[in-house]
């Protein structure tokens, strides 16, 4: 079976919309998880601003232990496993 430059530029084509749309959905996946994290340090902070343990759906229930005796004022952490610390001088 022979394929013609038209075919194969059509092959070439669909190709780069498949690809294309990958990386467009990868993009949104990752600006999704950027917004996920930034609403969870959101979070944190305020937990910590506030010195009690309040619930997000995005947290742990109940908070890691919070810390204010060394270089780490506090860390909490969301259900997907990330960690975040607050380091003094926030």
């Amino acid at each position: 079976m022979e394929f013609s430059e038209a075919d194969i530029d059509d092959e070439l084509t669909m190709l780069d919309d498949v690809l294309d749309t990958k990386k467009q959905e990868e993009d949104l996946e990752m600006e999704l998880k950027k917004q996920s994290i930034r609403k969870d340090f959101a979070d944190c902070m305020t937990i910590l601003k506030h010195g009690k343990e309040a619930r997000s759906s995005n947290l742990y229930s109940p908070l890691p232990a919070l810390r204010f005796d060394g270089p780490v004022m506090g860390e909490c952490g969301n259900a997907s496993g990330v960690k975040i610390k607050i380091e003094r001088g926030y």
